[in-house]
């Protein structure tokens, strides 16, 4: 019997179907995405990865992008559950999405998405959840809650910008963590 397990996994090795190496155990995604709540800037580590992505697939104000060979700053552990980069120009910002097999506060995280401004100041994180509003809102709600609370105070404080917010929203049947920090 175990030479048949043996011999089907050659065989799926051989024809490309081979079983991805950390099935059945997600990547915990907390030392990259924490501090996202309150701040909506995360860690240092998550700071160079957005930055970097952005310098990567950022275009300016003409169409034309910014560096397409920028390297893209990704912590070593983190990088098994990154699925492949996709970015749109969409005139005023480009669109970014990041697919992600990971876990963020034990909540399951299908993809961060980043909306980048083509040199006009948009600047929007979101953490798009494979898990239910209310779910996500159990685990995030004071924090997301707090960070509304700092967020206003500091626009009251003349800090930033009146756009800014932080946001828990169901679209297209997926719940979504929307940090806008655009000035």
């Amino acid at each position: 019997m175990r030479w048949g397990v043996v011999v089907g996994a050659v065989l799926a090795c051989f024809f490309g179907l081979a079983v991805p190496a950390r099935a059945g155990t997600p990547i915990v995604l907390d030392p990259l995405l924490n501090g996202l709540l309150p701040t909506c800037y995360g860690s240092k580590s998550f700071d160079q990865f957005r930055r970097s992505v952005a310098a990567r697939h950022g275009y300016d104000s003409t169409g034309k992008r910014v560096n397409p060979n920028a390297p893209i700053a990704v912590p070593a552990t983190i990088a098994p559950a990154l699925g492949s980069i996709t970015a749109k120009n969409k005139g005023d910002y480009t669109e970014v999405i990041v697919p992600v097999s990971g876990k963020f506060r034990s909540l399951p995280v299908a993809a961060i998405e980043f909306a980048f401004g083509n040199e006009n100041g948009i600047n929007v994180t979101t953490i798009r959840f494979a898990e239910s509003k209310s779910e996500v809102n159990k685990v995030l709600g004071k924090d997301i809650r707090t960070a509304s609370r700092l967020i206003k105070q500091r626009v009251q404080a003349g800090e930033t910008g009146a756009d800014q917010s932080v946001t828990l929203e169901e679209k297209d049947g997926q719940t979504r963590l929307f940090c806008d920090t655009s000035n």
